[in-house]
């Protein structure tokens, strides 16, 4: 008891003395008080990093709470750290993942490049280790969530490179579930970039030397296996409360690494449940050779699902009660499929008008096959914000990503440059976003859909699926975007619809998620949309 107690003055002493030089610091900062762009206030310092701070701050427009990372000022005239710190934006604003902070804004303000993100409260991880040792189901469930916003991007060809538990942030949930966030891409890059970037040159070292995988430490070349190395390194440490080096120091701790083997949870924790298949995990992800490790965090997060059920007792009643009701999903679909056989009846969704009663200006046909089908290959998705901008659009681009929202009238340009840009997919983008923005949902679908008809590789634009996932998430417009998700996305929208899934908590949205899940895996294009069709009834009954 005493040993606990001690250790929580601790805590507390460190929390009182932290408080206690931000208030200094920022007693002294000049920055505290400014406001970039005309929108962003600087308030309160929250985390200072090798080439930049973040505040917690407002946007004044909209009165909402963001985090602001902006530029150290001995660096603001460094060309390349500049460079650095703009591609972190470009990074961060491609990302969408539950598990993923995500990027809101980005800018120059009197020569101060800055970031603007969604603001996350909560504790970052280093804080929760200090608490103590965890329990296996609650490491778990924790890693579990960082490799899947890992696996997002790996998937999308980015690596992180300096994955720590400070770049981690736990936010606890109205009920007592935990969420995480993985923070801080600022050394992040695409692995096609590795041979040319000219931002990282050869031999240089980039990242946290705790946390450093060993080709990290020799200044090799480094791919998604470096974050798995990490986040091995993260997992041991949440178990134990300690990193698997503790006892080592500089040299001794990088030549540990980079020779090993990997020191045994086993020895630390000999009575932790499931230890050897928890040990074998925790060798795999940190052995000092790549070639000996997960090949990304997706494989790891494989490795975690064929654990015994261990944790299956200890997951909350909802979590349980939607696997079971996802499986019951499936197993029908696969009765349906035998009894009906292919069946190609269109889907029979309702008409009506937007949110604001707003007209509808196109008409989503729906039924039509599936790009993908009949044995024609879909194209890679890409962000198509990243090809040169015609001035026509620049300008409308612009203004949505900085909050606003042109009327009809005053997207009368855009809808000029569409005429005589046919396959363009970009206006119908900027109509979609726009339209979104504006709460005229049904007209925003439309456009998401029509965009993709055009360019299917415009799929690849960073707000379409976050936009069509929150679409399916609304009673009064999850059968129509269930619809242009299975069209536009198929497969690839089934790991987002799960990770929200797995972080909803109102039982009618999980209902719908479900829904929406089973008719992007069914066959037939009007399998599982009638199970929309009773939740929405059930719900207007309820009411």
């Amino acid at each position: 008891m005493c040993a606990a107690r001690l250790h929580e003055a601790k805590i507390i002493l460190r929390e009182v003395e932290a408080s206690l030089k931000t208030e200094l610091y920022e007693a002294e900062d000049p920055e505290i008080g400014r406001v970039l762009a005309d929108r962003y206030r600087l308030e309160t310092l929250l985390g200072e990093g090798g080439i930049g701070r973040v505040y917690a701050g407002t946007h004044l427009k909209l009165g909402r709470r963001v985090a602001i990372k902006i530029l150290h000022e001995a660096y603001r005239e460094n060309e390349a750290l500049t460079k650095r710190f703009e591609r972190e934006a470009m990074v961060l604003s491609a990302l969408s993942h539950p598990n993923v902070v995500n990027v809101i804004d980005y800018g120059v303000d009197n020569d101060v490049a800055f970031i603007a993100m969604e603001l996350i409260e909560g504790k970052d991880l280093t804080h929760v280790i200090e608490e103590g040792p965890m329990p296996l189901a609650r490491a778990e469930r924790l890693i579990r969530q960082i490799l899947r916003g890992l696996a997002y991007a790996h998937d999308r060809g980015l690596i992180h490179r300096d994955l720590k538990p400070p770049n981690i942030m736990i936010r606890a949930l109205p009920d007592g579930a935990e969420h995480v966030y993985v923070l801080d891409f600022g050394l992040a890059k695409f692995l096609v970039e590795e041979a040319n970037d000219h931002l990282t040159h050869s031999g240089s070292i980039l990242g946290t030397p705790a946390y450093m995988s060993p080709e990290q430490s020799s200044a090799e070349p480094t791919d998604a296996r470096t974050d798995v190395y990490a986040a091995g390194l993260i997992f041991y440490e949440m178990l134990a409360g300690k990193s698997p080096f503790h006892s080592l120091t500089g040299m001794e701790r990088t030549k540990r690494q980079l020779t090993g083997p990997p020191p045994s949870l086993k020895e630390a924790l000999p009575n932790l449940p499931l230890v050897d298949e928890i040990d074998a995990i925790l060798a795999k992800a940190i052995a000092p050779r790549k070639a000996d490790r997960f090949e990304d965090a997706r494989a790891m997060l494989l490795a975690f699902d064929a654990l015994p059920s261990h944790s299956g007792d200890e997951l909350d009643p909802e979590e349980k009660a939607a696997r079971a009701q996802k499986e019951r999903f499936r197993n029908r679909l696969k009765l349906s499929a035998y009894l009906t056989g292919a069946s190609t009846v269109a889907l029979a969704l309702g008409l009506g008008i937007g949110l604001l009663g707003t007209p509808r200006t196109e008409t989503i046909v729906l039924g039509q096959p599936v790009i993908g089908d009949l044995g024609y290959q879909r194209p890679e998705p890409r962000d198509p914000w990243k090809t040169p901008m015609p001035p026509e659009l620049e300008e409308f681009k612009r203004a949505i990503d900085t909050g606003q929202t042109p009327s009809r009238r005053e997207l009368a340009p855009v809808y000029r440059y569409m005429r005589f840009h046919p396959t363009d997919a970009r206006p119908n983008l900027i109509l979609a976003q726009t339209f979104y923005d504006r709460a005229w949902m049904r007209d925003a679908i439309a456009q998401y859909v029509a965009a993709n008809k055009k360019d299917p590789t415009a799929r690849g634009a960073p707000r379409m699926m976050t936009d069509l996932v929150a679409l399916a998430m609304d009673e009064n417009r999850s059968r129509e975007a269930a619809a242009a998700l299975r069209e536009i996305y198929r497969e690839e929208a089934l790991p987002v619809l799960d990770a929200r899934l797995a972080m909803e908590r109102d039982a009618a949205v999980k209902s719908r998620l479900l829904a929406v899940i089973a008719h992007i895996e069914s066959t037939g294009p009007n399998e599982a949309i009638e199970e929309l069709e009773e939740i929405e009834t059930d719900e207007e009954e309820s009411e």
